[in-house]
């Protein structure tokens, strides 16, 4: 498949920023538009470009990955590294003990620190401090991965129960 551009597809200004009702409904209207049962023969390969670009806006690491994908990667301080380390040896200790109370408010920690991770790679990239931004993102993808291991664990304590 060729590249894409997700927000030329979607006719949005590239931005960390987008309006995700906006983006649904758009994607719904292509979604009728481009359905393979009404779509002439060539014209069923947008649904894929579509569906594709549609991933990428809707998550938000994925999003800023995108932002971003030119950057050359900027490694994490030593500090940060520790900071990883003593963050996956906490949650694997809540894993041991089973303790789902424990692995909510970690996940509910990583959720909130998200939000705060996004909102501060949106002004870093609007200000194009992209190194900032690079790192900011590096930090996105750890605790996204985070908060899905996290979820998986949830589910499996809770099935031990």
């Amino acid at each position: 498949m060729q590249k894409i551009d997700p927000f030329q597809i979607f006719d949005i200004i590239p931005s960390y920023m987008i309006d995700k009702h906006q983006l649904k409904h758009k994607y719904q209207q292509y979604q009728q538009k481009y359905h393979p049962d009404r779509c002439p023969t060539g014209d069923c390969n947008k649904i894929q470009k579509i569906n594709c670009a549609y991933n990428i806006l809707q998550d938000d690491v994925q999003r800023a990955t995108y932002l971003l994908k030119d950057i050359k990667y900027k490694k994490d301080s030593m500090e940060e590294l520790m900071q990883q380390l003593e963050f996956g040896e906490k949650k694997d200790s809540y894993i041991s003990t089973k303790d789902v109370n424990a692995l909510q408010k970690m996940q509910e920690t990583i959720v909130n620190k998200l939000t705060r991770l996004g909102q501060d790679f949106q002004i870093a990239f609007e200000q194009r401090k992209l190194n900032e931004a690079q790192g900011l993102l590096g930090k996105m993808h750890f605790y996204d991965q985070q908060k899905q291991q996290i979820k998986e664990a949830i589910i499996q304590v809770q099935d031990l129960k």
